[in-house]
Formats: C-alpha cells, structure tokens, sequence
C-alpha cells in the first residue's frame, strides 16, 4: 500500500515538472484579420470553397437577371427581305366569302 502511495505521488511530481516544462512560444502565435482567416479557409476547407462557388453562381445570376431590365432596340433589316416582299398576290376568295361574292373577286396583286 505504501508503494503504491508513493509511486503515484512520484508520477505525480514527474508530471507536473512535465507540463510545467513547456515553453509557450510567442512566435507560433500570430493575429490575423478575418480577410486572412477567410483566405486560409479558402485553401484549406472544400467545404467552404463549395460554397463560395455557390455564392458567385448566384451572383452571375443576378447580373444576368439585371442586364435584362432594359429594353434592348436592334435592326435586323435586310436587302433581300425589303425585295422579297415588295409583290403580294392574295387569290380570289382569299379573305373569305360574303354571301355568294368572292372577297376580293379577283386575284389581287399589292405592290
């Protein structure tokens, strides 16, 4: 019982010398802004950088949802176009018909 008394009051007088004997080093302790502390969980968290991709998609959205809030004036004229359609022939009876008259009665060609 002795022995064991004393074994456990030399343990404790070792461990204490132990901890005791630890330098604190200033040196490994630094400050560091929150712009640093986001940086460095940037690299080291995937999490994180999960979502800071989550966040600038939902940014590029936005912006894609605000370049639509004006109108938007463009001409898409064209030579051909304007040639193509200068005759327009609309057949008889191609307006439908009243009673037993033909709307127009006749083809019509519009210039």
């Amino acid at each position: 019982m002795k022995i064991r008394v004393s074994l456990i009051a030399i343990l404790l007088c070792l461990g204490h010398s132990t901890v005791l004997g630890q330098q604190n080093d200033a040196a490994a302790s630094r400050r560091i802004t929150l712009h640093e502390a986001g940086e460095l969980a940037l690299q080291h968290n995937h999490l994180v950088r999960i979502v800071k991709s989550t966040v600038d998609e939902k940014q590029y959205a936005k912006d894609a949802a605000r370049s639509a809030y004006f109108p938007v004036i463009r001409n898409d004229s064209a030579f051909v176009h304007v040639t193509d359609t200068q005759f327009i022939e609309i057949p008889a009876g191609g307006l439908g018909v009243a009673g037993t008259s033909l709307i127009p009665p006749r083809p019509l060609i519009l210039n």
